[in-house]
């Protein structure tokens, strides 16, 4: 019914409606969060009618046009009280309450002619959201509402990612200049990084008024292996190869890819390979001393049964344009057998060995890209409450293009780059072979024959025949044979003996082999080209400073210069030591 005689009419900005007005709706429809646990606000819709009556000789045009421009703004104050509704409103009037969506809005305004122009009947539709558990409460500086969910997959291997969702939401005050975006709460909701996983993505859903922010984390387990210091993603492998002639000298490569954070210089990447290649190499060179893993890795001995040499270094821009990536290969050659290789699980190859393992590790890591994790990323933007502009047709202003300035700091460590150079072990004679491969042919001639008819002077094929028979190793009988028409002479069998091979080694160089003895009997060379030998040597590399790689193949022949008596066994062969 109408309040013919109330004080305190309703009131909405700048109209106070007549004392005649009548409250014709009234409805609550409370709003829930979306994990369906708390009540955000209510909804309240109320419904006022009542009439405009122009005075005498005027009409209702002027008020009427006035009455709408009011009455349909929103974020008005709007005054109810007494009216039995049991708590007397005053919201958006600086008071005890104000509208936490945006409101009070109007949703309706009907108008009905009476007499003309000379009054009306209007009725007027306004919705109004505050919270209604609390007499009192403070939309400053505070969240509406925060809800979030978790999604955990486990793959094949029994690693765990978690993807983290949810939102949160400010309320919605008209002409605040105050707090205004919800992006200004969203650092506060987001969490830590897990230990010994790495963040893979963060994305940020701001809603149209920017009183809502929608997030998504998604972060994936790594395993115990962190990243190297001021890099945002590694990949690397390691590869052992054995050479062709057999398992005496063995090939690896070392090859590992970086993205940086775009703080930190190439040099950063160089430092982690580095580390990473004398690491592999320091275990696969100590190994040899004997002891496990752990005692080897701890102990400071030189090596003393093999070398591992460097012998080429690749580095490459696997992206240009991308990301801060840095691309590094180095490849070796490590003198051991099979057995010692496949020993102690693979250490003396240095393989599966890794010098960043573990919690320290990880959070040695995590200091040192701070700027990458922080919830906001490497550009750290962020939503400004001075860009919220609310475009007025009424107005017609110009609008300029709201402004996103990037933040980069961060910090560069700094580091001491290692030269490659100091990986390569100290000169030393009986480990300085690669390898070093002779082999031995030997053959029996039996079949020299030399004839001569009876002369005045008997025939001595070993003074008068037209080759040098001494030097072809053909040696007298003790006894000649008697002068008769016809005389024949059988040399005795001579062993012939051939050595082939290769060799490499570091730091000397390789000296022409040589046979000095053969079953105690002296050997006599006969090499010549026409019997294909040979001695060939040459510079097949020079890492480093003083780090050659020498390279040398022969072939030579030999001849027993007296029968042996005993059974024919392999020569004793000397390659010569510096």
């Amino acid at each position: 019914m109408p309040f013919l005689t109330d004080p305190n009419p309703p009131e909405y900005g700048s109209y106070t409606f007549p004392t005649s007005v009548e409250t014709t709706g009234f409805e609550c429809d409370p709003v829930m969060d979306e994990a369906n646990r708390t009540v955000l606000y209510v909804r309240h819709r109320v419904t006022l009618q009542w009439k405009v009556v122009a005075d005498l000789g005027n009409n209702i045009d002027s008020a009427m046009a006035s009455i709408r421009t009011v009455l349909m703004q929103r974020g008005q104050p709007f005054v109810y009280q007494n009216r039995g509704f049991g708590a007397d409103w005053s919201i958006n009037d600086g008071g005890t309450f104000t509208d936490v969506n945006g409101g009070p809005v109007p949703t309706n305004f009907s108008f009905k002619p009476l007499g003309g122009n000379r009054a009306a009947q209007c009725s007027w539709t306004v919705e109004v959201c505050v919270p209604s558990n609390c007499a009192a409460f403070s939309i400053y500086g505070v969240l509406m509402t925060f809800n979030y969910k978790l999604r955990i997959g486990i793959n094949e291997h029994g690693y765990s990612s978690r993807t983290y969702m949810g939102h949160i939401a400010i309320p919605k005050v008209y002409d605040d200049h105050d707090i205004v975006v919800s992006d200004q709460f969203l650092d506060d909701v987001i969490p830590a990084v897990p230990e010994m996983f790495k963040r893979l993505a963060r994305d940020y859903d701001h809603s149209f008024d920017k009183k809502r922010t929608d997030f998504t984390v998604v972060d994936e387990q790594m395993g115990s292996r962190a990243l190297p210091v001021g890099c945002t993603a590694a990949t690397a492998s390691h590869e052992l190869f054995s050479e062709k002639s057999g398992f005496a000298s063995w090939y690896g490569t070392i090859t590992a890819n970086y993205v940086l954070s775009p703080s930190y210089k190439p040099e950063a990447a160089w430092a982690a390979f580095y580390e990473l290649v004398a690491h592999r190499m320091q275990v696969a060179k100590l190994a040899f001393i004997g002891g496990s893993a752990d005692e080897v890795i701890e102990q400071q001995k030189p090596k003393q049964d093999s070398q591992s040499f460097i012998l080429s270094l690749r580095m490459s821009e696997p992206e240009i344009y991308g990301m801060n990536t840095v691309g590094f290969e180095v490849t070796y050659v490590q003198v051991c057998s099979l057995e010692e290789v496949l020993k102690d699980g693979f250490l003396k190859a240095g393989l599966w060995h890794y010098p960043y393992e573990g919690p320290a590790a990880w959070q040695l890591w995590v200091s040192s890209v701070p700027e990458v994790l922080r919830p906001r990323g490497l550009a750290n933007l962020q939503l400004d409450p001075a860009n919220e502009i609310i475009v007025d047709l009424c107005l017609n202003s110009l609008v300029p293009p709201p402004q996103q300035d990037a933040d980069f700091t961060g910090g560069d460590l700094g580091i001491e780059l290692g030269d490659i150079t100091d990986l390569q072990p100290s000169p030393d004679v009986d480990a300085s072979w690669f390898y070093y491969n002779p082999e031995i042919e030997i053959y029996e001639d039996s079949h020299a024959i030399v004839t001569s008819s009876l002369i005045e002077e008997p025939y001595n094929p070993y003074e008068q025949s037209p080759g040098d028979l001494y030097a072809e190793g053909y040696v007298p009988d003790e006894k000649p044979a008697e002068l008769t028409d016809q005389v024949q002479y059988r040399a005795p069998s001579t062993l012939i003996i051939y050595i082939a091979g290769e060799a490499m080694r570091a730091w000397f160089p390789i000296p022409r082999p040589k046979i000095v003895s053969w079953n105690g009997l002296q050997v006599k060379e006969v090499s010549t080209i026409a019997d294909g030998c040979f001695f060939r040597t040459k510079t097949m590399a020079n890492l480093g400073v003083g780090t050659p790689i020498y390279y040398a193949e022969w072939r030579f022949k030999y001849v027993v210069e007296l029968r042996p008596v005993a059974p024919i066994r392999p020569p004793v062969s000397r390659h010569g030591q510096v």
